[in-house]
């Protein structure tokens, strides 16, 4: 039941004298309101996007590019961890009004900062692992999900082995081993594209010595080898035998 709008009660500054009746009983109101959350957030967004109650501003510098965006410092808080205790804690960030963000693109910290007002991330495929760097530094968990989730869907053997490496170097385990997978099952495929060539000696090194590569015949890893030293012969032929002695040479047809 709706209460009518005439006689309702308002927060002017002379409210009328009104008697509460008191109510006996054991009862007990528990409501909760679905879909509040998200109509706070769109609040927040409408008070932002009209520059209203913001009260920090995020300026963002990466190579020669800057950008300045404002923001509720709670609305930031509560997306990242990096950012609350940035504002909450005794660092210095959390009396500014200005904040200034390093190693970051603009664009990609303004993905972030639309995710914390709208739960909703959108972003084209080449700008995705840019994304994904920056949500792991600011530990927006659910996107970073969205990112690998993403990744693993469209692997491929031509990326594979770039997402693999990438994903070790930020610390996105499940990503990583996830690359590591598919490369093994696609062994055959992955050899032919431009990044197997571009592998350090170690990584090939690790590559071969895996017990689980998806190859008919040991021939197979022993052509692949052998192709990646003539890749560059003059600065690769001295790893040819560690690389020779990881191959199980023994399954080797004669």
């Amino acid at each position: 039941m709706l209460c009518s709008k005439r006689g309702r009660p308002n927060a002017s500054c002379n409210p009328p004298t009104i008697d509460v009746p008191a109510l006996s009983g054991c009862r007990h109101l528990d409501c909760t309101v679905q879909g509040r959350p998200s109509q706070a957030l769109e609040v927040m967004r409408e008070l932002r996007n009209n520059k209203q109650l913001c009260d920090v501003t995020l300026r963002v510098t990466h190579e020669g590019k800057e950008q300045s965006f404002l923001a509720h410092r709670v609305v930031l808080a509560s997306c990242s961890p990096v950012f609350k205790a940035m504002f909450t804690s005794n660092l210095r960030e959390r009396h500014l009004a200005e904040v200034k963000v390093e190693g970051v693109c603009p664009r990609v910290m303004e993905r972030l900062i639309e995710f914390a007002y709208t739960a909703r991330i959108s972003v084209s495929e080449p700008a995705v692992l840019h994304v994904l760097l920056a949500s792991m530094m600011y530990q927006v968990e659910e996107v970073v999900k969205a990112c690998c989730d993403f990744l693993v869907r469209n692997l491929n053997s031509s990326n594979a082995i770039g997402i693999s490496n990438f994903a070790e170097q930020i610390g996105c385990t499940e990503l990583h081993q996830r690359g590591k997978e598919y490369i093994s099952m696609h062994f055959n495929e992955v050899t032919k594209e431009n990044e197997f060539f571009n592998l350090t000696h170690c990584q090939l090194l690790d590559l071969v010595s895996q017990d689980s590569l998806n190859v008919l015949c040991e021939s197979e890893v022993y052509k692949a080898c052998t192709e990646w030293v003539r890749w560059d012969l003059a600065s690769r032929d001295q790893y040819f035998h560690a690389l020779l002695n990881a191959v199980q040479i023994y399954a080797l047809p004669p």
